[in-house]
């Protein structure tokens, strides 16, 4: 009679939910903080307990599992647009299908004694940690493969040329399309472009872009431009990523920003840009990343 541990249970559907919802921001590029990510795996582990209650069975049904999944999503990765959801339950679920495929067929190849309980699929016999490991890291490396030999073919139909225009001076430099890029203005709520601080140099007053290396000192930033045009023109945008809970990038609004997209130029004015510490491309491919509501916008005027 073999048994089933609800601590254990518990820690490894903990453990579990944690790797797949990083592997989702990781390979989606989604905003999300490490406490997040250990919330939704905590609620997701506490969900699969309920496989040992059998009043509770209901909730296994396909219903029930969408909405769990999706409450998972909504906690970890705190999307602010019904579109965001979609893309971020999109990767999640594309990461769950490979992985769980990936030790489904791990089963019947090694024909472990399996079962079905309560809609939920068990490894009778168990399943032995350094199995699931492997069985986990070779779908994501599968994965990771295709999606990024798609990523290289579709990078350079994601290249815009790009126009900055602050007051008389103007600099020119490619731009990717990045959905991943979700920086806003905190004083509009437009969406904001990452530009490297490099780009950016020839513009800005003498000895300003030194303070914008890694990390950027934004006080002796706005002390430096003090008595220029570039004063008015400051913004203090946060942003989040895994590791890095809260940070600052000092931003400068434009004048105008010109795309030139598929023969059309789209214009839109007082675009915020943040500068950037190192370089966004090893091969030097682009030299910001545009937030691809901007191109929407400007095919809308």
């Amino acid at each position: 009679m073999g048994y089933l541990y609800a601590d254990l249970y518990f820690l490894t559907n903990l453990g579990m939910n944690f790797v797949t919802l990083w592997l989702a921001a990781r390979l989606g590029r989604l905003p999300a903080s490490a406490g997040r990510l250990a919330l939704a795996s905590a609620t997701g582990g506490a969900y699969a307990l309920a496989f040992l209650v059998p009043s509770l069975d209901w909730l296994f049904s396909p219903p029930g599992r969408l909405l769990f999944s999706l409450l998972m999503v909504g906690m970890a990765f705190s999307p602010r647009t019904f579109r965001d959801f979609g893309r971020a339950a999109g990767w999640f679920y594309a990461v769950t299908l490979v992985t769980g495929g990936t030790a489904l067929a791990r089963g019947f190849l090694t024909r472990s004694p399996q079962a079905v309980i309560g809609g939920v699929w068990v490894y009778a016999g168990g399943v032995r940690w350094w199995i699931l490991a492997a069985s986990l890291l070779g779908g994501v490396s599968l994965l990771g493969s295709v999606l990024s030999e798609m990523r290289r073919k579709w990078r350079v139909s994601l290249l815009v040329p790009m126009e900055l225009i602050f007051g008389q001076e103007t600099i020119t430099l490619p731009a990717l399309v990045d959905t991943g890029n979700r920086l806003r203005d905190p004083l509009t709520g437009s969406p904001a472009v990452i530009v490297e601080a490099a780009a950016l140099g020839g513009l800005l007053p003498a000895g300003i872009q030194v303070h914008l290396k890694d990390p950027p000192d934004l006080a002796r930033v706005a002390s430096g431009l003090e008595g220029t045009h570039w004063a008015a023109r400051i913004r203090v945008v946060p942003f989040q990523s895994i590791g890095q809970p809260v940070g600052l990038l000092m931003g400068f609004r434009t004048d105008a920003m010109v795309l030139r997209d598929r023969g059309r130029e789209l214009k839109l004015a007082g675009v915020v840009v943040c500068a950037c510490p190192g370089a966004l491309s090893a091969a030097g491919e682009y030299r910001a990343l545009l937030n691809p509501d901007l191109l929407e916008e400007g095919e809308r005027r």
